[in-house]
């Protein structure tokens, strides 16, 4: 028996956002997305104040239309992921959407601090692999 559960067993997402300034690092994650049928459509953003700025837009005009899952650095230089994050919580969005932290390095203060964010589901140590992206196909 396989370690790793069939594509029949995960979900699909509809929207997958990334948030990443790293453009190298955008180009392996969305290989690795399509290539496991990770969702129908993938958007990336370059800072979390592009990206925020979107999803308020969004879920103005169509709750129902917000990403499904966002993979967010926390390492970026305008707007980090963290000042992501804080807005985002005060977005209050209507539907769920299950919020990735992803990094280069997940220190110890760093999963301190996710911890105060009832939003995000886990972290992720950089490079996402395969392994990453089928836990989080299998996530409820």
């Amino acid at each position: 028996m396989s370690f790793y559960p069939t594509l029949r067993s995960m979900k699909r997402f509809k929207e997958a956002w990334i948030i990443d300034d790293n453009w190298l690092d955008v180009f392996g994650i969305k290989r690795l997305m399509k290539h496991v049928g990770f969702s129908e459509k993938i958007l990336t953003y370059s800072d979390g104040y592009e990206a925020l700025n979107e999803l308020t837009l969004i879920a103005k005009q169509d709750a129902d239309k917000c990403p499904d899952v966002i993979l967010l650095d926390i390492k970026m230089p305008d707007w980090d992921g963290w000042r992501f994050l804080d807005f985002f919580v005060e977005l209050g969005l209507q539907k769920k959407t299950e919020l990735y932290l992803i990094s280069t390095s997940i220190l110890e203060t760093d999963i301190t601090k996710a911890n105060r964010y009832d939003v995000i589901s886990q972290c992720y140590e950089k490079p996402i692999n395969q392994v990453h992206l089928k836990e989080i196909m299998q996530s409820e």
